[in-house]
């Protein structure tokens, strides 16, 4: 059957799903004039998207969807998703631990998942390090990940240091102001630690990351 076989109801319903229940989107794509559910449909409709979304909720293992679904959760103001993505971190493999983590910060707005995230990348193996950092790449904003780069820098575990100057340099690729006051930041690396001038590239890095 195509879509303009179809009843009103039906293209409404259809399109009601398709855009998560968000019904600005509906309009903003141009089917506001197809879209003529009533009050009682979208109440009924919002009622079997939550219970979808929450079961998908507890399958789903990629992290980009995953976030998704709990981002439209939330903005129907469902309930409980936090639970139900840490319980996936604590039970799942790998690939579910980053993905639920990754959800949890992304789709929620909840710090703990960039908590889960930086703890994954400390022992994570190079396939899932890169996984991880992906996702770190977009996190400039987390506090908790902007802790962790200023530990690794500060310490003394070389790869660490080497992973955290790299993503700083994603970052500031992506936001270039954000990292004004720190004009020697790539100098980090070529920089010894015992040279005179380390300590003060060091500083300036770390107050522009804690300033972002």
């Amino acid at each position: 059957m195509t879509l303009t076989a179809q009843s009103a109801r039906d293209i409404s319903r259809q399109l009601f799903f398709d855009n998560g229940g968000k019904l600005h989107y509906i309009h903003l794509d141009g089917f506001g004039s197809q879209y003529t559910a009533s009050p009682s449909d979208e109440k009924q409709w919002k009622r079997e998207l939550i219970d979808l979304y929450r079961l998908r909720l507890t399958e789903e293992t990629n992290a980009i969807v995953l976030a998704g679904l709990a981002e439209t959760l939330r903005y129907h103001g469902a309930t409980g998703m936090k639970e139900m993505l840490v319980q996936r971190y604590v039970n799942g493999p790998m690939e579910v631990k980053i993905a639920a983590a990754y959800a949890c910060w992304k789709g929620l707005e909840e710090e703990v998942g960039a908590m889960l995230l930086t703890d994954l990348w400390k022992g994570a193996d190079l396939h899932n390090r890169k996984e991880i950092r992906s996702h770190l790449n977009f996190m400039r904003s987390s506090r908790s990940v902007q802790e962790y780069v200023v530990q690794c820098l500060s310490g003394n575990d070389q790869e660490a240091f080497d992973e955290a100057v790299d993503l700083l340099q994603i970052w500031k690729a992506l936001n270039p102001s954000s990292f004004k006051g720190a004009a020697r930041m790539s100098q980090l690396k070529a920089v010894s630690r015992d040279d005179a001038h380390f300590s003060a590239i060091l500083s300036e890095t770390i107050k522009a990351i804690r300033k972002g």
